[in-house]
């Protein structure tokens, strides 16, 4: 973009408007022709239910076997049975980063605790399952009591588009995210800012008056759903009666690399000097090193400077279960059970016509053999039904013969709902146990592991998805956490020698950039410590390995991902009950001697 010290505020403003509506018409075309937005719909639809559409000529009975449902529900609950052995290190040797360290490692599983961390994981983790997810990681102030915390925003692939060849989000262009807000809480959020925003978005249209945008052909329009629709249609022109009382618009993020240096003889004060993100920029030096944050709404700037996080990251991580090198986005593991659930549903609507034909016979007679009212009133299913025709009629009414189902449909049938079940592990031990001889354990866990191979292929996704927001959660948490937060979660021992100096409360050390003191930060998640359904095997092993006196109890704490206060408390409870049982036995014994000195 152009170069912000040398333009008067007004024009600024249209420059930066007509950069950012080419960037998104540029992000919004791509995102409309692409295979994936098709698939979501179809997806969704196939999730909820809604496997037939309404074109459909498969036959009049439409039933329906969710079983996509339920593997949805099941991948969903593994990938997300999580509590992963993560380690936090710094490349420094300096006692103050070893203080700091311990800190850090405490403060990000107290926080995964007490925040909704897991349940908004969750939501990135279903969409994945249908091909991409998104989180933003942000600090938002209001949290913590207005201290400030970490706030994990699970996103949806209509929700974040991408412009760069980058196969990882880090290493594109720029990355867009949208959602609708009210007018009245860009308000809150932004002020007079956004006084001019004018609303694009309205509550209380229907499908039917969104109108396909031109840059989408009428086929790809068709095959969305209605929700689909409203994000990415065009709104007719309402009615005064009609629209919402709580107007909306699209906000509209930003996040960019910008090269744009200054050009002036003068230093540049980049940000409110009122925060810590804030800088100066020497003359010929970058004005924006760690990228440029723009947001738009309704035809309004409402904030233009530089990426306020000291990670210089874009805050978002793209959780991809299946990554493959051809696309940016990821495969959907739910897309084949899908497509093999169209072959058992259109074979259940063929077998429910037959069985009406059966249940509700036709009946085939000239048109002359019947009155007109008993053609209208007649039930030729009826029960003991009594017909009578008239003997003029050339040819005496007659029931056919109802089509007889081929013995190979039910077996493809079989076929392929055995394909569908081989990739779930609930359904492989209902098997297992209608078998005469009921399986034993070991042979269950066999079972299991064979059937949990695509569970730990996806849970390497998700691990790498974990590191990228692990790594902006102890970023933020360096730059933004202040001492009267730490104070309130750990009491004195929140505290370093940092938060002495330079200012009281930051742990920036003194003389370090912002940027070199959070890159000192390595986040790391132990291989195999993922997923429960990986720490199995290596749980039973360190059982025996305790029982042989191999491993510390506290070691065997670890491998259970007993948390560090826990341990401290069942140590001590440990200790007390062996002082219990020491004093107790000489009691004992003090008695026993005295009984013997009588």
């Amino acid at each position: 973009m152009a170069d912000t010290t040398k333009r008067p505020e007004v024009q600024l403003e249209a420059e930066v408007l007509a950069w950012a509506d080419s960037v998104y018409e540029e992000a919004e075309r791509e995102l409309a022709d692409s295979r994936e937005i098709k698939q979501t719909s179809r997806l969704i639809d196939y999730i909820s239910g809604n496997q037939w559409s309404g074109k459909s000529r498969y036959g009049r009975s439409r039933p329906t076997v969710n079983r996509i449902f339920r593997h949805f529900v099941e991948m969903a609950g593994l990938l997300t049975d999580i509590e992963p052995d993560f380690k936090i290190e710094f490349h420094n040797d300096d006692e103050q980063f070893a203080k700091l360290q311990e800190l850090l490692n405490e403060h990000i599983g107290m926080w995964a605790r007490m925040s909704d961390f897991e349940s908004e994981m969750t939501m990135s983790v279903m969409w994945a399952l249908i091909h991409t997810g998104y989180a933003k990681l942000q600090w938002n102030s209001s949290l913590n009591n207005g201290m400030g915390e970490n706030e994990f925003i699970p996103l949806g692939p209509l929700n974040v588009m991408t412009i760069g060849a980058g196969n990882k989000i880090q290493d594109d262009e720029c990355v867009i995210a949208r959602w609708p807000a009210t007018l009245e809480s860009l308000k809150r959020t932004y002020g007079d800012l956004a006084n001019g925003v004018i609303p694009d978005l309205e509550t209380g249209n229907s499908a039917g008056e969104v109108t396909r945008p031109g840059k989408m052909s009428e086929s790809s329009w068709a095959r969305l759903n209605p929700q689909l629709k409203k994000m990415l249609g065009k709104k007719m022109q309402q009615v005064q009666g009609n629209r919402s009382r709580y107007p909306k618009a699209m906000l509209k993020q930003f996040w960019f690399r910008d090269s744009s240096r200054n050009e002036t003889s003068a230093t540049v004060q980049v940000g409110d000097p009122r925060y810590n993100w804030s800088y100066k920029a020497e003359p010929g030096e970058l004005l924006f090193p760690r990228g440029r944050f723009v947001v738009v709404a309704g035809g309004k700037v409402l904030q233009d400077g530089p990426n306020p996080y000291w990670h210089g990251m874009f805050p978002f991580a793209k959780l991809r279960l299946i990554r493959v090198p051809w696309s940016a986005n990821g495969v959907s593991p739910l897309e084949p059970i899908a497509m093999m659930s169209d072959i058992v549903n259109r074979i259940n609507g063929g077998i429910m016509d037959m069985i009406r034909a059966s249940i509700e016979p036709r009946i085939v007679a000239p048109k002359a053999a019947f009155a007109q009212s008993v053609w209208d009133s007649m039930d030729p299913g009826a029960p003991g039904a009594k017909i009578q025709y008239n003997n003029n009629s050339p040819k005496a009414p007659e029931y056919p013969k109802p089509p007889e189902l081929p013995a190979y449909v039910l077996a493809m049938k079989q076929d392929v709902e055995k394909e569908q079940d081989a990739t779930s592990g609930s359904s492989a031990i209902n098997q297992s146990l209608q078998k005469k001889q009921v399986p034993g354990g070991d042979s269950l866990d066999m079972i299991m592991n064979s059937r949990s191979i695509p569970i730990r292929f996806m849970g390497r996704g998700l691990s790498s998805f974990l590191v990228d927001i692990g790594t902006m959660t102890a970023a933020n948490m360096m730059q933004f956490d202040t001492a009267k937060s730490r104070i309130a979660k750990f009491g004195a021992r929140g505290l370093t020698d940092a938060d002495f100096e330079p200012f009281y409360g930051q742990w920036l050390s003194h003389g370090m950039e912002p940027e070199k003191f959070v890159k000192q930060m390595v986040f790391s998640i132990r291989k195999g410590s993922l997923l429960n359904i990986e720490k199995q095997d290596e749980l039973q092993i360190a059982f025996g390995l305790r029982k042989a006196g191999d491993i510390s109890r506290k070691g065997l704490y670890r491998k259970m991902g007993v948390p560090k206060s826990d341990v401290e408390r069942i140590e001590a409870e440990l200790k007390e009950e062996a002082a219990e049982k020491i004093a107790m036995a000489g009691a004992a014994g003090a008695l026993q001697h005295k009984g013997h000195g009588k």
